[in-house]
């Protein structure tokens, strides 16, 4: 179980009531602006060349967000991952998961994955965050088919 899912429940709160739902499965408008100022739990404050370390000591460094920060719609992410000697991770097989808690739903669109520039370098496009309120995307590394690490990145999307 990966850290964005155990976190969903403290978010949800505050995700709803920022997005004008309540838990009683009141129905929220997917076009509704949402102000980030009132979701304070969780999400990260976008910087260039920001990164997070997995539990097991790999690092994703998000070098840009194309717009940055991230915004409604299909953003191009360029990472730098390394492993867990702080050795850039050239031929890291990566899955990206963008997760809205809120509603309990995946983005319908997959970010291709390509190996770019310096060795461990990649970009991630698009990564589609097609509605108003918080989106963890979760970036899974795996070598040989084996998951090794996974970092959470949480952006608040104002409309």
């Amino acid at each position: 179980m990966t850290l964005a899912k155990i976190l969903i429940p403290a978010l949800l709160a505050a995700t709803l009531a920022a997005c004008g739902g309540d838990d009683d499965d009141t129905a929220v408008d997917p076009d509704a602006s949402v102000d980030c100022s009132l979701v304070m739990a969780g999400q990260d404050e976008y910087t260039p060349g920001m990164e997070k370390i997995g539990d097991n000591g790999y690092t994703v460094r998000l070098l840009t967000s194309v717009p940055g920060p991230p915004v409604r719609g299909d953003n191009a992410w360029t990472v730098l991952v390394l492993d867990d000697t702080q050795t850039a991770a050239g031929g890291i097989t990566i899955d990206v998961d963008p997760f809205m808690p809120q509603h309990g739903h995946p983005t319908p669109i997959e970010a291709v994955v390509t190996e770019v520039g310096d060795p461990g370098e990649y970009t991630l496009d698009p990564v589609n965050l097609f509605m108003p309120g918080v989106w963890e995307v979760t970036i899974e590394l795996s070598e040989a088919d084996t998951l090794v690490d996974d970092v959470m990145f949480a952006f608040c999307i104002d409309g």
